[in-house]
This record gives structure tokens, C-alpha cells and sequence, in this order.
């Protein structure tokens, strides 16, 4: 039921009850499903287990039809039906008719069993359409009447914006001569124009543009994408086709147009004031009268403002009605499909029709008025900018980026770290236990607590966002936040662990100063961390530049300021909320006079506390703890004057209370005097307002406690499911303890009360949300020019009669036009061939007020200046290259079409095009400035056509123009001609005398060149996959007769079903005659007669392009509408496959083990052929592995060559762009009728694939199939992240802590220093080992991504099982984070008194933790990466065995890895021996006393040398190449070094012969291996390359990084010589200096993977290797083979 959540996640949530019921309609299909299974208890078993056993067809049938027509090699065509089973004619079970209440429907099969569950379900589903089409009409009808009023403030902004550029009127009078000029030279060309233009078109044309104003520019791209809007602007095809006819009628109508809006309007409108001041507050009080208008810049400004953002409002709720339309429509669709799943009837097509033809689905007002919306803000608020406006309008949902969710992670993980350290550096100091602990928590306490309580409401506010957008509450909406600016939860979290983490480094800063002998002087800076801390976040919160989400602090400012100046300002759901939680938040309040008083006037630097001897501080603790009481107070005593609503003086009334209350409880712990009468007073009052509080939060606030309601003591409807949650959130009330400091206890309750209003704060917006959902309040309400309505109409038509007057009186100047089109025309052939009808209109319309500014000598320059500086407004934007680029097959790379030359080809175009015509002037500034004051044509046109039929009720609504566009194009033949050669096609360029011809025609040959080569690819690759496919044919046939010879070994019992074939020949006698009645015998007797020679098909038809929903719910609706007619050859057919075959196949032995291996080497015969079940699964585990690989070969087929086809467009379309002409059509037909993109065979071997896969390999069910088939990708999980940055943290945080606790204890100084190093060093190195490699290989998997190194397909990964990095690190920072808790662990045990005496237990804590990451490796649950730790223990196993398995590059890269790990080893080795027989308990290293130790040194330190040189021979003896030989010699050298090295560090006596052979042998391994790797592994060092001493084919752009890897490489490599040189260092330890150069040779080996598989990777793209090989289960003999 994925489409159900789908659904409900793209409602609009205030609007959730409109919406079609789809689960309720759902739980009824259930009904009717649970009725049919209890009346047909068994399924298909019996007839599936038949099935299986079928004669197999063939993925490649013998007859069928073919799409492509010609080109390349013959290849097999496709049956036209890949389903063999049919189902008998069907009538509609239902008839929809319409009603006086809506539409109803007719169930016609009641009568059946089960029909009063299917009568219920239609009843319900009428109900829910008509319900949904009402509200529909509904909303459709208030947007209309809102493009009315927009409408008419349209016509108030223009005659406003005329009135400030022009206001002395607009000089008409100085045009007339110009235009008189003009009139002249039209009248030639318009009898030219007519001479081409049939009479009847001509004719309705004029009368239909003589009638019609010119419409607002620009045709709405409603459905594209950003780079179908920024790339492609001219991609409608049939637009281009249109030819250009201009009369004198419409040319009329467009000048007419063009005049500037009259500014008689501007007398009946005046501007409303929705911006408050104070001022302007206590101005309406005090004057209420308005000022008169002012046509000043200022106000246009605002103007244009309010009326931009009521516009992108206004569309937004036509997008919301278009979302609303698309769902329900969907819905239905859905849920009749399911319906007829269930039911096997055929109802979706008759409802779906009504459906359709219903107002819902066939009225396009909605879509039509968002092109006309778009069009008009684009021109008159965005200065014609297209991707502007539509960013504006269409602002792009935020992404969940990973870097956010690390980052807040990461200092998450920092913060929960950072208190683990300080409650440990507390614990080793034992602050608590000192005599200054009661100064500190007097004076240090309090400021760091401030942080702490502002953390602590962060944080609940992050919580409150995470539970309002899981449960659905439009937040963003209630609060009115701009969209696309609020803060999501992670963002939240982000700046709440920020401010945690820097608060809680000050702290140990401060504690760390205090206990150091250098810092404890510098008392001042100590006290100063916390006042510097709230400074920094001060001048973070007011910083002007846009960083820090400015927008969120410039709205909590906002905000913050409207509660201070209370009464002066419009009250606002924002502003008070903000206000209740300033009044949980007084005790932080109190924290900032605190600060004041301290730094103030106190003794900071004493840590002096004199505050509270002042009396002033006294007093301000009052004005501090009333003032956000105060402010809630004022503004509901604001809301009460406007609203005049009883409930905010209550509401004034519980705040006057609690301010009393606060004052009394003030005064009681001040003044120690009157203590006991104070008490009596606080405790009296407090009680009052708490009640009074607590009844208004919970009713009011919540609007909990209704007990009337459905849901008892709460209210009807719960966004909540678990009702248990409310009644809890009720008792949350107040909580007290005694054991606790005083200005802890201060601290708790006020966290407490932060808490509480956390949980406030989630049902009070959850109560907003549901009124709005109750009033469907989806839109914000914005503030616009007010209009006198009175006047209005009148006027309005009296300003359209008058000019309709000045049109006929320019029909007598229309020749001024025609003229004018002859001079333009010739000109701006070339440049508007391409254009799309939105640029065509917008430059003839731009261009005929534009040319009465100017002479007929300079037209031409005009028009060059005018299209320059178009293409320079629009900057193109190559979005589609690199989606182009990330969605190519990597080893494919150079098969594909080469974009980027063809682009750069296309610039040198532009370039030379730009060189000859030369931008001049400021003509698009005067143009510009002419256009935005014609009088505006209104969002809703007065003629057109509308494509809803008919409606039921409603206000009827204004049909929109047929075409927004009145400029047509002229007839243009195409540049090009292509036309078919030997070696491919060739396209001749027949514009190449044009100037700059040379250019286009250099781009057409490579055009050529690119396509023959993809198609040439093409055509190779379909080949391969057609005789793969013939393989698997016979594979197939192999496996059904072994499954039968199998299940029946001593035969098939064909005298059992004799008697139940005999019963179904009778059967279909009666159904074939009853179909023959309703068939017409043409077609009866071609289709039977076909059908009877045909072998039935696999069944089941392929659902390539839907999606996981529509398979699973779907994938039998075309079998419904099939006719049963080939009952007697399914009956031949559903014999069994003839086991002959086997007689011819063998089984391949693919598997190996070291058994078979030495089997192999001595040459045993392969046993008889064995029909077991256990052979059999094999066979079908080999089989179903290979039809998935053979599936993604398909894919990767079918998706090259749409990629390729899209290239070609895109690329086609941009030269059209840049040239003008008119070539796409041409190019694009010669590619849809070649062999790239007319064939069609694989997309139909694909459905064949799908279907024997689905029927044989996962017993017909379809979703397990294409799951396996097409595994989905995987997501990138955000809790993956999370986790990751929080370890990260966590490890970086605990790297913090342990040099802190090491500086406080002092544990270098100490005597057992040596002792540590020498023991514990050892055994806690080795998890550094391990995390050190895990974090170069995440790093080597991140940069394999990014450079597109295909490592899972060099690894063998499974689909979808790799490891990406963010999960590598996520086990790393695991890893690290453990074994840094166990030293922390270990070192506080050690301090610690009570576990001081359990050294057993200290010592034991690194063992622990290596048996427990042992277990986890080994674990056979499906946890823990499960197939990524079994690919690594087979790929070690591999290793250790190494001469027994055949050698992989999984398993020599692995052995490559572990040669990097020695030292690990040895520490493994160390832990045996210190934790076997060494004495742990007394921390003594006893172990290289023992002779036995210092012979595993040698054995653990070879072990992975030997296992490669073992590798290489088992490759030298298999594949008889040399290099392997040299390689086993590279290896050898290297176990003999690494053995002479050991025996130096060993052996005392001879130290001098052990240092010269080591040095020698060491010196000769190293640059054996470095050269290795440097033109072997890597590839690099080749002289001849065309990128000197590396190779010719580079993934990283920066040569300069292959270098300095080499160096690198080089200079690690050496690092043994500090082994034989004993280089020492006085600050290191000696077990410190083997780890270093451990570690260094860890990160060479990190460095060596990464270029090790680039060459890999640029070897497999040389040969195009994108598939695995895997072997198949059966072998033929050979003679068989060439039989076939």
C-alpha cells in the first residue's frame, strides 16, 4: 500500500477532509476480498505447480512484429503478445450516470455473491467523487475571483507606475508624425504577406485579431524542468511549425495596446497602510483619517512589493488547486484498479471516464491561469526574466543536505562527549568535594547556566518541529514564515549543539586555566570566558550579512521587538507565542542582570558575588521577572481594542495574576524580614494563577477537556493516535527537591518549566492547525490597494468604450504598421526562425514601440543590438551535460555521444557570431521601460475555447484565448540534409556560403561522426545480448527438463490427468463458441489461425515503465481486456519439456574448493550427471544469477541509448538556439528511424526476461521478481549520518578528554609511565591499526565516487549490498569511540579507590573489547552489515588458502592490505601472549623473554607476504603470465627483508650483519616494489604518454596530484629505515615510533588503493568491460552446439 502513504505525505494538510477517503475505500476492497477468500479457500497451487514444467518458448519467439524497419544485422522479432493466458470478453459491471445531487453510479452484478460488499464500495466512491469535485469547484471559484481583483490592481499598479514616471502626462502628440511615416511602407507588405495566405484562414484570422487585444507575453512552461526553462526555451514543436501572417487588424490591436494604462483609475484607489509603526499606530489613533495619495518612487516601491507578493501567494494556491486535481484523479484511478484486481471486472475504464469528462478532471482554469500569472509576473516584476520569475514563483524545496545532518552529528557527538569529560575531570579533581564549590556554583553557576537554558528551549523547539512535520502540522504556514527560510529540526539541533559545545569547551577552558600554574595568574581572562562566549553569540545573533540563516534571526528579532513594543504593533500569532516563551524563560532573564551586575560593578576577578547586597539588583529583579507577563499583558489588552474579543481580557486578566504572583514570590525570597507574611501572600496568589493558568492552557489553548467530545475529555480530532499521550502532557505540572544547591535546584525548575513549555507549545500549534484544517485555511491573506468598488464597473466600461474608439480611429493609420513590418521582417527572419511563439510575440510586440523611437536607417542595428542583448540576458546554463555525464555507464564512457566538444563547437559559434555584431547601446533598457506601461490585458481573456465540456453548478467560469500567442512564424526549410552513406550517415549543411558557414559545418561532421560511432556501439552490444539470449534459450531448456526428471524420476504420469484434460477440451468448446459469437469472423478466423501454430509464451507482460506500486497492484490490466482463443494449443503446450537434453549437458563445476582444485590437478573425471534436489538448487541458484547480470545488460542497453537520443536533442536544440535556424526536426527524424532509436528489441527481450524470471525463478510473484530484477538503490539515509557525525564527534570529543585527564593527572611525569607504554600501548594501538585503515578506505571509497571509479563492479559486490562511506566511517568512528571509552575507562578505574583493587578487571578491558568486535564479525544474524562482513571473512579465508581457490581481485587486494598491517598482526600477537601466559594482573611484558615469541615475530610478520607470493603462483600456473613470476619475486625479496629486519631487532649478538643484510635486501625490495607500483599497479611513468611520466588517460584533472602520490609513495615506502637506522626521537617512545611508521605505511596503502583501481577501472573502460562474467550451470557438447 505504498500509493495510500504517498498520498497522504502530498496532501495539503489543512485541506486533509476534501481529499478522497483512500483508506477508508481501501478497508472495503478488503471486505470484498475477505467475502471471496472465504467462498474460494484454495488458490492456483495445483495449477502453478503444472506450469513450471511447460516446454520453455524461448526468450526469442519465432513470429511477431518489428518495430525497426532497416539497418544492421538481422535479429529476431518478438511476439506481438508476450502473454499466453486470456481472459473471456467483459462488460462494464457499472453505469455512471449523472444526478440532481452529483454522479451516481449503477452497480449492475448486485445479484452476484459478494454484491452488497461491491454496491457498498461504488456508493462510497460516488460520495467521495462528489464530495471532491464540490470542494473542488469551490476553491476554483474563489480564485477566480481573486484574478478579478488582481486584475484590477494590475490596472492601479500600472496607471501608478505611469503617473510616477510621467507626471506631466504622457507625450502622445510628439508620435504621431513618426507613426504617419510609418503607415506608408506597411501597405506593400501586407499585399505580400496576403498573396501567400489562403483566403479562409486569412479571413477568420483578421476577424478573430481584429476583435482581441494583445495578450501579456509568454507561454507557461508549466510541466518543464529548470533546464528544459533555461536550456531549451524554443522545444515545442508544433509551434515551430507555424507560419508568420501579420494584418492590419492585429497590428492595430497591438498598438492600441501599447498605449499606456489611463490613470483615471488612480481617483478611485488609495494605498493601504499594512506595514505598522509605532508611529503610524498612535497616528490611526489619534487621527484615523488617510493622507492623501503620494505618487512618489517610495510608494511605487511598496506598491510593486505587496503586489509581487500577493501575486506569488495567488499562485500558490492555483499550484495547490493543481496538485489537489492531479491526486484525487489519481486516486481514483488507484483505487478502481485495485478494485478490478480484486473483483477480476472492468469497471476503471467506464469511472475513469466519467472521471475524466467530470469538472475535476476536465476543466483547465487552474493550468491556464497559472501560464497567464506566470507570464504577467515575469514581465511586469522581474524585468522580463524568466528564471527569475519562476524561481520566485516556483522557489525550490529545501534539500535535506548529509553535510547538515554530519555537521549537527558531529556536534552532538562533541556535546554528550564534552559532559562525559567534565563529569570526569570533575571526578579526578573532585571539585564537589573542595572548599570553593560553593563559590563557583554562586558565581560561575549561574553564567554558565544561561547557556544551558537557551540549549535546553533549542532543543524542545527542534523537537517540536520534528513531531508538527511527522504528524502533519503546517508550522512554516502558522507562523508565517517566507517560504523556503524556516528551519527544519536539523538545523535547529545544528545551532543548539553549537552553542552547547562552545559553552561546554569554556567550561573545561575554565577548569583547566584554574588547575594550570601558567594560566592560574591570569584570574581576569579566566572569569571572562563566559561574558566573551555571550558576546560572540550576541553580535552572531544582529550580524547584517547574509550567514547564520539571517533570515530566522531577522524573524526571531522581528518578533523579539514587536513583544517589547507590545501596544505599538499589530499582534500576531508569531509575536505572541515568542511572548510565552520569554515568560518560561524569566529565570534566564535574570541570568542576564546577573551578568551585568557581575561584570558590572562586581569583583568577577575575586569571583566575588556582591550582587545581591544591592538594593538596585533587588529592585530589578522585579522589572526582570514581570517584563514578558508584561508584554503578554499589553498584547491581549492590543488584541482585545481591535478584536473586541472577550477572551483576551480573560486572557489579560490570567497574566495580571501571574505577574502578581511573580512580584509576591520575589518579594518572598528578598526581603527576609516579612518572610512568613510574603509566604502566605505567594503561595495564595500563585496557587490562583497557577490554576487559572493550567485551566486556560489545557481548554483553550489546547482545546482539551471537551466532554462531549467523540474522543472523551479531549476533543473530536487528534493528530496523535495514542490518546494516552494528552493525558500524560495534562500532568505535566511542577516538580521540587531538597538535596540539591540552591542555584541548582534554581536551575532544575527552570528547566523543568522550559520543559513544560516545549510540550506547550506542540499542542497549542497543533490546535491552530486543526482550525485551519476545520475553515480550510490553506493561504495567507495579503494586503492590496483598496478599490472603490461603487465606481468601478462604470468607469471600467467606459474607459473600454473609449478605447475602442481610438482603435477605429487607428485603423486609419494601420498602414503605419505594415510599413514598419516590411522593414522589420527581412531583418528578423534569421533571428526568430527558432523562436517559440512566447519569443516571437514578445519581440514584434516589443519591438513596434520600440521602432518609434528610432529612423528606418538604423534599423538594422536595432534589431542585431536587440537579439544580442536577448541572448546575453539569458545565460545558458549546461545542466543537462553533467546529468548527462553521471547517468553514463563509467567503463562505457568513450561509447557515448562527446557533449562537451559539440557544446564548445557551439561556442565558437556564439564567439564568432558576437564578433561580427557587436553589442551597441542601451536599446533593451528603452524597450523595456515602454512595454511594463501598456494597458494591462487582464489573467482572464474575453474569447477562447475551454476544455471542460459541461459542468454542474457553480458560477460559471471565464474561458482563457486558445493561444496566448499572436505572432506566427514564417515558413523556414531546413539548414540540412541527411541522407545515409557507406560508412554511416552524413548530413551536408546547406547554409555554408552564409557567413561563418565553416563553423556550422565542422559542427554537423563531428555531429555525424559522434552518432555513427554511437550507433555502430549500439548495434555491437544488441548483438551480444541476442546470442547471450539464444544461451540462456538453451539453459532454460537444460533446467526445465532437469526440474522434471527430478520431481519424476521413473517419468511423467500422463494417464492421471487424462480425465481432468478431457474436462477442460469441454469446457473451452462452450467458451470458444460463446467468444466466436461476438467476434467478427475476419478477425476471428486470422487470429485463430495464427494462435493455433504459435507455442504458448511465458506469461506476464512487462511493467518496464511503472512503478513498484503499479506492479504489485496493477500488472494484470491488460490481460483483462484479452479473449480466450488458444485453449488447445495451451493444452499441447502445457507438456512437459522432453528430457532428451540432458542426454547433451553437462553440469559446470563452478564453485571451487580446495577439493575440486586438487581434483583438477590430477586430472580426475568429472562424475555421471546427478538428479538430486540439492544439484537442482544449484542449477536454478546459477540460472536465476545469471538472468539478473543478463537483465542489467539490458538496462545499461536501454538506457545508453535514451541517453544518446537526448543528447542529440538537447544538443540539436541549442544549436537551433544559437543559430536560428531550424535543424532539430530534420536530424531528430533521420535518429527516430535509425537502428539507436527506432529498434525496439530490447526493450521487448527485456519484458520476456521479466517474465520467465517472475514465472520460474520466484513462483509468479511479480514484486519479488522485479525486486531482485531491478534492486532499488539505495538511499542515503540521514540517520546513517546522523550516527556517523555523532561518533565523529564523539571520537574527537574523547581524543579531547584524554589529553585533559593525561595533563591533570599528570600521567607522563609518573614513574609507570614506561610501564603503560610498554604493556597497555600495545594493546589499545592495534584498534588504531584497524581504525586508521577503515578511515583511508572510506576516504578511498569517497574519492571513487566522486571520480566515478565503478569499485563495486571491480569488488563484485552484490547490487546493493557495498558499503558507501558514510557507513565505512559510521563502523570506524564505532571502532574508535569504544576503544576510547575503554582508555578512559581503564585510566578512571585506575584513580578510583573502590575499583582501584580489581586490576584484573582494568587489564582486562582491551581483551573484552577485541572479543566482542571478534563475535560481531562472525555473527550470523542479518545485522551489521551482514553481507559486507561474509564477502570479508571469504575473501580472508581466500587468502589464507591462498593456492586453493582461484585468486579474484577482491582476494590479492585484500592480501595487499594485510602486507600494510604487520604490526597489527604482531600486536594480535602480543595479546595472546600477554593475556596466555603473561603475567597481566602485574602489568609485566614478559614476553620477549620467550624464544617461542620471537619466532612468531618472524611467522606473523610473513604470513601475508607468503599468502601473495602463493597468489601469484597459483596466476602464474593458470593464466602462463610472466608478470606474475615477476611479481612473486617482488614478494619474496620483500619476506626475506621483512625476516632480516626482525632478526636485527632480535637478535643482540650480531646486530652489525643482521643491519647490513637488512639495509641491502630492504633497499633492493623497495624500489622492486616501488616500481611496482608505479608503472605496473598504477600505471604511470610512461614517457610516451601524451601527459608526460603518467599515462594517457587521467580521472583527477589536476596532474600535480599523480606526482605528489608518487613521491609520497616513494617516501613511505622507506619508512623501514627508521627499523634499521633506530632513528629515536626524545619525546617519543619506542612503541610510540613503531606505531607511527605503522600508521604510515597504513596511509601509503590507502593512498596506493585509490590510483591501484583507477587503473583497474580505465582497463575495463579500454574494453568496455561493464558486466560480470557469470558461468552458466549447464555445458553443451559441441556437437550439438553446431547442430543448432
Amino acid at each position: 500500500m505504498k500509493f495510500g502513504k504517498e498520498f497522504s505525505s502530498q496532501m495539503v494538510p489543512e485541506w486533509h477532509e476534501a481529499y478522497m477517503d483512500y483508506e477508508y475505500l481501501k478497508s472495503l476492497l478488503k471486505d470484498i476480498t475477505k467475502f471471496k477468500r472465504k467462498n474460494n479457500p484454495h488458490g492456483q497451487h495445483l495449477r502453478r505447480k503444472s506450469t513450471v514444467y511447460r516446454t520453455f518458448s524461448g526468450l526469442l519467439s519465432k513470429s511477431g512484429r518489428r518495430r525497426h524497419p532497416h539497418g544492421g544485422a538481422p535479429i529476431s522479432p518478438f511476439s506481438d503478445s508476450d502473454d499466453d493466458i486470456e481472459e473471456g470478453l467483459k462488460t462494464a459491471p457499472i453505469l455512471v450516470h449523472s444526478a440532481s445531487h452529483g454522479y451516481e453510479t449503477t452497480f449492475l452484478m448486485a445479484a452476484e455473491a459478494g454484491g452488497e460488499y461491491e454496491t457498498v464500495f461504488f456508493r462510497r466512491l460516488d460520495d467521495e467523487f462528489n464530495k471532491v469535485e464540490k470542494f473542488y469547484k469551490e476553491k476554483v471559484d474563489e480564485v477566480m475571483k481573486d484574478a478579478v481583483m488582481l486584475n484590477k490592481q494590475m490596472d492601479a499598479l500600472i496607471a501608478f507606475r505611469v503617473k510616477v514616471e510621467h507626471p506631466d502626462g504622457w507625450p502622445w502628440k510628439e508620435r504621431t508624425v513618426e507613426m504617419t511615416r510609418l503607415a506608408s511602407d506597411v501597405d506593400i507588405s501586407t499585399a505580400a504577406v496576403a498573396a501567400s495566405t489562403p483566403a479562409g484562414a486569412r479571413s477568420m484570422k483578421l476577424g478573430a485579431q481584429a476583435l482581441e487585444a494583445i495578450q501579456e507575453g509568454g507561454s507557461s512552461s508549466t510541466g518543464k524542468s529548470d533546464e528544459d526553462e533555461h536550456d531549451d526555451d524554443d522545444d515545442k514543436e508544433k509551434e515551430e511549425e507555424k507560419v508568420v501572417y501579420d494584418t492590419a487588424a492585429s497590428d492595430t490591436s497591438r498598438l492600441s495596446a501599447a498605449r499606456p494604462s489611463p490613470i483615471e483609475v488612480l481617483d478611485r484607489v488609495k494605498i493601504n497602510n499594512t506595514k505598522e509603526t509605532p508611529r503610524s499606530t498612535i497616528k490611526s489613533v489619534l487621527k484615523p483619517s488617510n493622507p492623501e495619495l503620494k505618487f512618489s518612487r517610495y510608494n511605487l516601491k511598496r506598491v510593486e512589493e505587496k503586489l509581487r507578493r500577493a501575486f506569488v501567494e495567488f499562485y500558490h494556491k492555483l499550484r495547490l488547486l493543481k496538485s489537489y486535481s492531479f491526486l484525487n484523479v489519481l486516486a481514483f484511478s488507484k483505487i478502481l484498479k485495485k478494485y478490478d484486481k480484486v473483483s477480476k471486472r472492468n469497471a476503471t475504464k467506464s469511472y475513469m471516464k466519467m472521471v475524466d469528462n467530470s469538472y475535476l478532471g476536465g476543466s483547465d482554469e487552474v493550468i491556464r491561469l497559472m501560464e497567464r500569472v506566470e507570464a504577467m509576473f515575469i514581465k511586469h516584476f522581474t524585468n522580463a526574466n524568466r528564471t527569475k520569475g519562476m524561481n520566485i514563483l516556483r522557489p525550490k524545496a529545501k534539500r535535506e543536505r548529509h553535510r547538515i545532518t554530519f555537521s549537527t552529528g558531529f556536534l552532538g557527538g562533541c556535546m554528550f562527549s564534552l559532559v562525559v569529560a567534565l563529569f570526569a575531570i570533575i571526578r579526578t579533581r573532585n571539585i564537589l568535594q573542595e572548599e570553593g564549590q560553593k563559590q563557583y556554583m554562586n558565581t560561575m553557576f549561574p553564567l554558565y547556566s544561561l547557556f544551558g537554558f537557551i540549549v535546553l528551549h533549542i532543543l524542545m523547539y527542534a523537537a517540536n518541529i520534528y513531531y508538527w512535520t511527522r504528524y502533519r502540522v503546517n508550522y512554516s504556514f502558522i507562523f508565517g514564515f517566507k517560504q523556503g527560510t524556516e528551519l527544519r529540526y536539523r538545523q535547529v539541533l545544528l545551532v543548539g549543539f553549537s552553542i552547547g559545545v562552545l559553552a561546554l569547551l569554556c567550561v573545561i577552558a575554565n577548569l583547566d586555566m584554574d588547575v594550570d600554574p601558567e594560566t592560574n595568574d591570569y584570574k581576569g581572562l579566566t572569569e571572562l570566558l563566559p561574558l566573551i562566549l555571550l558576546i560572540g553569540l550576541f553580535i552572531v545573533l544582529v550580524l547584517p550579512f547574509n550567514i547564520f540563516y539571517r533570515s530566522s534571526r531577522l524573524f526571531f528579532l522581528t518578533c523579539l521587538f514587536h513583544c517589547l513594543a507590545a501596544p505599538l504593533y499589530k499582534v500576531t500569532l508569531p509575536d505572541f507565542l515568542l511572548g510565552d516563551q520569554l515568560t518560561s524563560q524569566v529565570q534566564a532573564l535574570r541570568s542576564v542582570q546577573f551578568y551585568i551586575c557581575h561584570y558590572g560593578w562586581g569583583d568577577y576577578k575575586l569571583r566575588q558575588n556582591t550582587c545581591t547586597d544591592s538594593d538596585t539588583y533587588n529592585a530589578f529583579l522585579f522589572i526582570v521577572a514581570v517584563v514578558p507577563y508584561v508584554c503578554r499583558l499589553l498584547q491581549c489588552l492590543r488584541r482585545l481594542f481591535e478584536e473586541k474579543n472577550a477572551e483576551q481580557g480573560y486572557n489579560g486578566i490570567k497574566y495580571f495574576l501571574t505577574i502578581v504572583a511573580v512580584c509576591l514570590r520575589t518579594a518572598y525570597s528578598v526581603d527576609k524580614d516579612n518572610q512568613f507574611v510574603w509566604r502566605m501572600l505567594a503561595g495564595i496568589f500563585s496557587a490562583i494563577a497557577a490554576i487559572f493558568c493550567t485551566y486556560w492552557d489545557l481548554v483553550l489553548d489546547w482545546g482539551l477537556l471537551n466532554r462531549t467530545s467523540k474522543n472523551r475529555w479531549l476533543r473530536d480530532k487528534l493528530l496523535i493516535p495514542q490518546k494516552k499521550v494528552y493525558f500524560i502532557a495534562m500532568t505535566v505540572l511542577d516538580f521540587n527537591f531538597s538535596f540539591m544547591h540552591k542555584q541548582t535546584m534554581v536551575a532544575v525548575v527552570a528547566s523543568l518549566e522550559i520543559i513544560r513549555r516545549g510540550i506547550w507549545n506542540f499542542f497549542r500549534l497543533e490546535n491552530e492547525h486543526l482550525n485551519n484544517v476545520g475553515k480550510y485555511r490553506a493561504f495567507k491573506t495579503c494586503q492590496m490597494l483598496q478599490l472603490n468598488s461603487s465606481t468601478w464597473s462604470k468607469k471600467k466600461t467606459r474607459l473600454y468604450n473609449s478605447r475602442a474608439i481610438k482603435i477605429k480611429e487607428e485603423m486609419l493609420i494601420s498602414g503605419h504598421v505594415r510599413a514598419f513590418i516590411k522593414l522589420v521582417l527581412p531583418h528578423w527572419g534569421v533571428v526568430a526562425a527558432k523562436e517559440n511563439m512566447t519569443s516571437q510575440r514578445a519581440m514584434i510586440s516589443d519591438l513596434l514601440p520600440l521602432r518609434l523611437y528610432f529612423t528606418s536607417e538604423n534599423t538594422n542595428e536595432i534589431l542585431v543590438r536587440f537579439q544580442t542583448q536577448k541572448q546575453q540576458r539569458k545565460p545558458e546554463l549546461m545542466k543537462f551535460g553533467k546529468e548527462f555525464s553521471s547517468q553514463m555507464v563509467p567503463e562505457w564512457h568513450e561509447a557515448y555521444m562527446d557533449y562537451n566538444h559539440l557544446k564548445s563547437l557551439l561556442k565558437d559559434i556564439v564567439k564568432f557570431k558576437r564578433k561580427n555584431n557587436p553589442p551597441q547601446g542601451h536599446g533593451h533598457h528603452l524597450h523595456r521601460k515602454l512595454t511594463i506601461y501598456r494597458t494591462f490585458s487582464g489573467l482572464l481573456a474575453k474569447s477562447g475555447r475551454k476544455r471542460h465540456p459541461h459542468g454542474h453548478g457553480g458560477v460559471q467560469i471565464g474561458p482563457f484565448s486558445d493561444s496566448d500567442d499572436d505572432i506566427e512564424e514564417g515558413i523556414k526549410s531546413a539548414p540540412i540534409l541527411v541522407h545515409s552513406a557507406s560508412h554511416g550517415y552524413e548530413t551536408t549543411f546547406l547554409m555554408a556560403a552564409e557567413e561563418g558557414g565553416e563553423y556550422e559545418t565542422v559542427f554537423f561532421r563531428r555531429l555525424d561522426d559522434e552518432f555513427n560511432k554511437v550507433e555502430k556501439f549500439y548495434k555491437e552490444k544488441v548483438e551480444e545480448v541476442m546470442k547471450e539470449a539464444v544461451m540462456l534459450n538453451k539453459q532454460m531448456d537444460a533446467l526445465i527438463a532437469f526440474r522434471v526428471k527430478v520431481e519424476h524420476p521413473d517419468g511423467w504420469p500422463w494417464e492421471v490427468r487424462t480425465v481432468e484434460m478431457t474436462r477442460l477440451a469441454s469446457n473451452v468448446s462452450i467458451s470458444a463458441a460463446a467468444v466466436a459469437a461476438s467476434t467478427p469472423a475476419g478477425a476471428r478466423s486470422m487470429k485463430l489461425g495464427a494462435q493455433a501454430l504459435e507455442a504458448i509464451q511465458e506469461g506476464g507482460s512487462s511493467k518496464a515503465g511503472k512503478s513498484d506500486e503499479d506492479e504489485d497492484e496493477d500488472d494484470v490490466e491488460k490481460e483483462e481486456d484479452k479473449v480466450v482463443y488458444e485453449d488447445i494449443s495451451r493444452l499441447n503446450a502445457a507438456r512437459p519439456s522432453s528430457i532428451e537434453v540432458l542426454d547433451r549437458v553437462k553440469i559446470n563445476n563452478t564453485k571451487e574448493t580446495p577439493r575440486s582444485t586438487i581434483k583438477h590437478v590430477l586430472k580426475s573425471s568429472d562424475p555421471e550427471l546427478k538428479f538430486s534436489r540439492d544439484n537442482l538448487r544449484r542449477v536454478e541458484e546459477k540460472l536465476r544469477r545469471a538472468f539478473v547480470e543478463f537483465y542489467q545488460k539490458l538496462r545499461l542497453l536501454k538506457s545508453y541509448s535514451f541517453l544518446n537520443v537526448l543528447a542529440f536533442s538537447k544538443i540539436l536544440k541549442k544549436y537551433d538556439k544559437v543559430t536560428s535556424r531550424n535543424a532539430t526536426k530534420s536530424y531528430m527524424k533521420m535518429i527516430d528511424n535509425s537502428y539507436l532509436g527506432g529498434s525496439d528489441e530490447v526493450i521487448r527481450l527485456m519484458e520476456r526476461v521479466e517474465a520467465t524470471f517472475i514465472k520460474h525463478f520466484t513462483n509468479a510473484n511479480r514484486t519479488k521478481g522485479m525486486n531482485i530484477l531491478r534492486p532499488q538503490a539505495k538511499r542515503e539515509r540521514h540517520r546513517i549520518t546522523f550516527s556517523t557525525g555523532f561518533l565523529g564527534g564523539c571520537m574527537f570529543s574523547l581524543v579531547v578528554a584524554l589529553f585533559a585527564i593525561i595533563r591533570t593527572r599528570n600521567i607522563l611525569q609518573e614513574d609507570g609511565h614506561k610501564k603503560y607504554m610498554n604493556t597497555m600501548f600495545p594493546l589499545y594501538s592495534l584498534f588504531g591499526f584497524i581504525v586508521l585503515h577503515i578511515l583511508m578506505y572510506a576516504a578511498n571509497i569517497y574519492y571513487w565516487t566522486r571520480y566515478r571509479v565503478n569499485y563495486s563492479f571491480i569488488f563484485g559486490f552484490k547490487q546493493g549490498t557495498e558499503l558507501r562511506y558514510r557507513q565505512v566511517l559510521l563502523v570506524g568512528f564505532s571502532i574508535g569511540v569504544l576503544a576510547l571509552l575503554c582508555v578512559i575507562a581503564n585510566l578512571d578505574m585506575e584513580v578510583d579507590p573502590e575499583t582501584n583493587d580489581y586490576k584484573a578487571l582494568t587489564e582486562l578491558l582491551p581483551l573484552i573489547l577485541l572479543i566482542v568486535m571478534f563475535i560481531v564479525l562472525v555473527l550470523p544474524f542479518n545485522i551489521f552489515y551482514r553481507s559486507s562482513r561474509l564477502f570479508f571473512l571469504t575473501c580472508l579465508f581466500h587468502c589464507l588458502a591462498a593456492p586453493l581457490y582461484k585468486v579474484t581481485l577482491p582476494d590479492f587486494l585484500l592480501g595487499d592490505q594485510l602486507t600494510s598491517q604487520v604490526q597489527a598482526l604482531r600486536s594480535v600477537q602480543f595479546y595472546i601472549c600477554h593475556y596466555g601466559w603473561g603475567d597481566y594482573k602485574l602489568r609485566q611484558n614478559t614476553c620477549t623473554d620467550s624464544d617461542t615469541y620471537n619466532a612468531f615475530l618472524f611467522i606473523v610478520a610473513v604470513v601475508p607476504y607468503v599468502c601473495r607470493l602463493l597468489q601469484c603462483l597459483r596466476r602464474l600456473f593458470e593464466e602462463k603470465n610472466a608478470e606474475q613470476g615477476y611479481n612473486g619475486i617482488k614478494y619474496f625479496l620483500t619476506i626475506v627483508a621483512v625476516c632480516l629486519r626482525t632478526a636485527y631487532s632480535v637478535d643482540k649478538d650480531n646486530q652489525f650483519v643482521w643491519r647490513m643484510l637488512a639495509g641491502i635486501f630492504s633497499a633492493i625490495a623497495a624500489i622492486f616494489c616501488t616500481y611496482w607500483d608505479l608503472v605496473l599497479d598504477w600505471g604511470l611513468l610512461n614517457r610516451t604518454s601524451k601527459n608526460r611520466w603518467l599515462r594517457d588517460k587521467l580521472l583527477i584533472p589536476q596532474k600535480k596530484v599523480y606526482f605528489i602520490a608518487m613521491i609520497l609513495n616513494v617516501l613511505l615506502r622507506f619508512a623501514w629505515v627508521q627499523t634499521v637506522l633506530d632513528f629515536n626521537f626524545s619525546f617519543m617512545h619506542k612503541q610510540t615510533m613503531v606505531a607511527v611508521v605503522a600508521s604510515l605505511e597504513i596511509i601509503r596503502r590507502g593512498i596506493w588503493n585509490f590510483f591501484r583501481l583507477e587503473n583497474e577501472h580505465l582497463n575495463n573502460v579500454g574494453k568496455y568491460r561493464a558486466f560480470k562474467t557469470v558461468p552458466l550451470p549447464f555445458n553443451y557438447d559441441e556437437d550439438d552446439d553446431k547442430d543448432n
